[in-house]
């Protein structure tokens, strides 16, 4: 059965990652051990749900001092890197991670010291074209509405989810209503996608790519 050194370092990591839902939580669970709790997995399936979570939540074996990401540039940036998160591109969405990225583009310690408009779109760009190129993400007009933008995230990320085998619908042409089905019964999540606003294509990106994440990690360990 979970030890109770488990059970804490399970709860803790959640804690630390508060995107990660409840329902994503018992979505894991069920989707990847058919318990509706970790009380009931043996040691041996704690241990791996533990290894999920830190590579769901974001969690590097060395955490470090926390970086918090600041600036004029810091929102546009750490959405960005979430939507690469969420893609399956990085494994931690820390800002650390981040501005680790910005750094190398732009040799630029902390983005609290990225005021300049051209460097700060050296970054903003490469990050566009990497998440384009390896995401799949063909990006809106520059005008566009931000629900627009996030819509096509989202759905991005749904598309790496049937690719990976982490999410399944019933035909490539039924995908737009089985993910509002599934939204749907997630809870949260209007009825129709001609209702959603862009936060929640956020929530919807979030809970995909954490799908996407558990099922990338278990590859790899399978294949390691």
């Amino acid at each position: 059965m979970t030890t109770a050194a488990q059970t804490r370092a399970i709860h803790s990591i959640r804690r630390a990652s508060p995107q990660f839902t409840e329902e994503d939580y018992r979505d894991l669970l069920k989707r990847e051990f058919r318990a509706s709790s970790s009380k009931t997995l043996s040691e041996r399936q704690a241990a791996k749900l533990i290894e999920m979570l830190k590579v769901t939540c974001g969690q590097s074996a060395y955490r470090g001092a926390a970086v918090t990401a600041e600036g004029p540039y810091a929102g546009k940036l750490r959405a960005l890197w979430m939507s690469a998160h969420n893609l399956g591109l990085v494994r931690s969405r820390d800002d650390r991670a981040m501005m680790a990225f910005v750094k190398r583009q732009t040799k630029i310690e902390h983005t609290r010291f990225l005021v300049e408009p051209a460097a700060a779109m050296k970054a903003i760009e490469a990050l566009k074209k990497w998440i384009s190129r390896d995401g799949g993400v063909s990006w809106p007009a520059v005008d566009a509405e931000p629900s627009e933008t996030k819509r096509i995230v989202a759905m991005a990320v749904a598309r790496r989810c049937i690719e990976a085998g982490a999410f399944r619908p019933f035909a490539e042409a039924s995908l737009d209503s089985d993910l509002e089905r599934y939204a749907f019964r997630c809870g949260g999540f209007p009825a129709s996608f001609e209702f959603y606003q862009a936060e929640h294509w956020d929530r919807l990106a979030n809970r995909l790519g954490a799908r996407l994440r558990a099922k990338l990690a278990d590859r790899d360990r399978q294949a390691a």
